[in-house]
């Protein structure tokens, strides 16, 4: 890229970086209100943020923004190349799945031990995502480095070439896009703005630089004056040639910090001091950001709609904990025999609706009843039940021969005959569509099997208005996995009803509804929201030193999956992933730290849990009390409270009271 293609504005993060944001686009908008401007913000998150910030006016006594595009790199790739890819479609995580699986049977090499092992399948689209963004060089290194690296990158090329045939990746709409802006730039794009830019993969850097030449680009830098944190970023500036000219600003620092006994009382606590704090500011204005999602997420949602406060973030549950979806994985994985049991548990999780469509299944009379006809499981469903009914019918006849019948005794046989005649005919009706579905062999097939037997159970999109918005959301992504299935036929030809299963829980495990709506109430996050998030008093938690801080924790977990990622990165790259995760997490502290222009920190607190807190956290802390003065006179004082437990002290003595 020439030196004049590109321009660089550095800022600290959160109020510094909205500000100066509002300020270049007055400058950009000072000619036309109406220029086109395009801000390419790091995640949707930023995005919201600033779209928010630009809409209350660029410049004072103005409100609103027009000619104003926001999107991510990879969502522009999409809008600039996706049309010219046609008739191929977007590769999805099934899909690709799929295609490892075909690719393992077909020759498996050292992977043959465990190629039908789900974790492997996990662990390989995995490898897969990371080895799409290196060239063929890197790929050629991947393979010398050892034998199960070679077949590997033998696995991944061949699963690459099978996908590419008839869909397309996020890598490949990149280039795509990148080659496309070289040959002809897009006028409509207007003013470039690479707003508070991370660590790009290559594919980004490709069409980074292919706009950065053809139309120019404004790069709005956010660093936080931490070497170690910023190098992901000045590592960017480095490839747009950007970075001789960075101006570095001073390093930010928590107000104070908090140490608890457990995860529990470290989020009653922040909790009791985020209420005191909303009397001067806005919830709107408030964040919690925790270090790792379990336990604090759930935790604090809980914690805070216990206190009356409204919550938005990132979903706390998967939606295969709902009960519309547990309910259909449970009649997917009945057996053919029926144990009672295990019939009356599935329909007990979401009701099932009767044949007619006009009510629920009564399946506790039905299970009462069952007892009653001491049916187990298999052929008693039928067996006993007939025998059970000729029982009711004959007490019948017997009390009509009586001189005085009792009428109650004669129409309370007459209901126990019906329930199990109508209880027999949908069990006989279950039972047989198990059966049916382990007949089809292809996934076009199969996918409309379970598709019509979802409706059947619990009804069309239209009749489920009337079900919690939770489980409406469950139903939707049942609905649109099942015929997202379809298309496998493309790169597996074989199909079954288990690894159908196994499929829908996965894309269910993978979905997690967003709790609120943004900018209602507390925002309540991961630590890495905190790039490109804009509010007044911030709590951090979770920041253990084993938990948060701990380096090379990521690639350890990670080189337990799959070992051989690890190797093969490293091989490509000169470098580990420990410590590429290791920048992103310091990065993401230190822009949760970043200080306001009147001075004040943006974080008010930081609490850590019972573990030791990480040591970069306590040199955050000394940061804040290098310059000498009493904490306890200071106008934000870093207050840090120890509490030791009987089996580890804290180690954050030096910082004590």
């Amino acid at each position: 890229m020439s030196p004049s293609a590109g321009r660089l504005i550095t800022t600290a993060y959160g109020a510094p970086a909205i500000a100066a944001l509002r300020f270049l686009m007055a400058e950009l908008k000072s000619a036309d209100p109406m220029a086109p401007v395009t801000l390419l913000v790091p995640n949707e998150l930023a995005g919201i943020t600033a779209r928010r910030a630009l809409a209350t006016g660029v410049t004072p006594g103005t409100t609103g923004v027009a000619g104003l595009y926001v999107s991510t790199l990879p969502r522009l790739a999409e809008q600039l190349a996706a049309a010219s890819l046609s008739p191929r479609v977007p590769a999805t995580p099934a899909l690709v799945g799929a295609a490892w699986r075909s690719a393992l049977d077909e020759n498996p090499g050292l992977f043959a031990k465990v190629k039908d092992h789900t974790a492997t399948i996990k662990a390989l689209t995995s490898a897969h995502r990371d080895l799409r963004d290196l060239d063929a060089t890197a790929l050629d290194a991947v393979a010398d480095s050892g034998p199960l690296q070679n077949d590997l990158v033998r696995l991944h090329r061949s699963v690459t070439s099978a996908v590419g045939e008839i869909c397309y990746d996020e890598v490949e709409l990149l280039h795509v896009a990148a080659a496309q802006i070289t040959a002809q730039p897009h006028a409509e794009l207007g003013s470039l703005i690479l707003y508070l830019p991370q660590r790009l993969s290559d594919a980004e850097q490709t069409l980074a630089e292919a706009l950065a030449d053809q139309h120019g680009v404004t790069v709005l830098a956010g660093l936080t004056g931490d070497p170690k944190a910023d190098e992901a970023v000045l590592e960017t500036l480095r490839t747009l040639e950007l970075h001789d000219s960075t101006t570095v600003p001073t390093s930010s620092a928590a107000t104070a910090t908090r140490h608890a006994s457990d995860s529990d009382d470290e989020v009653r606590l922040v909790v009791r001091e985020l209420v005191d704090s909303l009397s001067t500011t806005a919830p709107q204005r408030g964040a919690v950001l925790y270090g790792r999602a379990v336990p604090y997420a759930r935790q604090l949602h809980e914690q805070l709609a216990a206190a009356g406060l409204k919550t938005n973030g990132p979903g706390t549950r998967t939606v295969d904990e709902r009960a519309i979806s547990r309910g259909f994985l449970g009649i997917l994985g009945l057996g053919n025999d029926l144990r009672r049991p295990d019939l009356f548990r599935v329909p007990s999780e979401a009701p099932i609706r009767n044949r007619t469509g006009t009510g629920r299944l009564p399946i506790f009379r039905w299970e009462r009843v069952s007892r009653l006809a001491a049916v187990v499981s298999g052929d008693d469903w039928d067996l006993r039940h007939a025998a059970y009914i000729n029982d009711q019918r004959a007490s019948i006849v017997k009390e009509r021969a009586q001189e005085d019948p009792v009428i109650a005794r004669i129409d309370a046989a007459t209901r126990q005959i019906d329930s199990p005649d109508e209880m027999r005919s949908f069990v006989m009706g279950l039972q047989a569509r198990p059966e049916h579905g382990l007949t089809q062999d292809t996934w076009p097939a199969l996918a409309a099997w379970a598709l019509e037997l979802f409706h059947d159970l619990y009804g069309e999109p239209a009749d489920q208005g009337n079900i919690p918005a939770d489980e409406q959301y469950a139903a939707v992504v049942i609905e649109q996995s099942l015929r997202s299935m379809s298309t496998l036929e493309l790169v597996e030809s074989k199909a079954d009803l288990p690894r159908l299963a196994e499929l829908l829980l996965q894309d269910l495990q993978s979905a997690r509804p967003r709790v609120g709506h943004f900018g209602e109430g507390i925002f309540v996050g991961p630590v890495s929201a905190a790039v490109g998030l804009d509010v007044d008093v911030v709590y951090v938690v979770g920041l253990a030193e084993d938990t948060y801080f701990q380096l090379g924790s990521d690639s350890r977990s990670r080189m337990r999956a799959a070992s051989y990622l690890i190797l093969s990165r490293a091989a490509a790259s000169g470098s580990t992933l420990a410590s590429s995760s290791f920048d992103s997490r310091f990065l993401a502290l230190s822009a949760s730290l970043t200080r306001r222009p009147n001075g004040s920190a943006a974080a008010r607190s930081i609490s850590i849990s019972y573990r030791s807190p990480g040591r970069l956290l306590t040199a955050s802390t000394a940061r804040t009390t290098a310059a000498g003065t009493p904490r306890e006179s200071r106008s934000a004082p870093v207050t840090v409270v120890s509490s030791k437990t009987s089996w580890r002290s804290p180690a954050i003595s030096a910082f004590a009271p």
